[in-house]
């Protein structure tokens, strides 16, 4: 592993799938998910923008669903490490452009990804179609 090679372990938490994630979002600078393949709507996006965390994301699935690039995070294509890098490196780097992904991720999530947000948006269908 890569990140073994270069000493980043310290760095790094590759937890592969679990149920408690949320848990450790508080403990990120930043979250990034890596797809390369399929992903459908991730659970870590939301609960990213939920507690004002910014995104890194691949443009895999239904990822760019949540994140709009340069808006709440940024959309990198799958399988550019360098890509990835520089998305990070960007965020990391600037401040301020970190601060605007994260209020513009949370208004979001406040306005859209609530449960009480989504349960009426449910409503408002379920109506609609009677």
């Amino acid at each position: 592993m890569l990140i073994k090679q270069y000493g980043l372990e310290r760095n790094f938490f590759i937890t592969g799938y679990r149920e408690d994630i949320a848990a450790f979002t508080h403990l990120a600078d930043l979250l990034v998910v890596a797809s390369i393949g399929t992903e459908a709507q991730s659970r870590i996006v939301p609960q990213a923008f939920a507690t004002r965390k910014t995104v890194v994301v691949t443009d895999v699935g239904g990822l760019t669903e949540l994140v709009k690039d340069e808006q709440n995070g940024l959309v990198i294509p799958p399988e550019n490490a360098l890509a990835m890098a520089d998305a990070i490196l960007k965020i990391l780097e600037d401040l301020t452009l970190k601060q605007k992904f994260e209020n513009n991720a949370y208004e979001l999530a406040k306005r859209c990804l609530s449960f009480d947000s989504m349960m009426n948006d449910t409503l408002e269908l379920y109506e609609s179609l009677l």
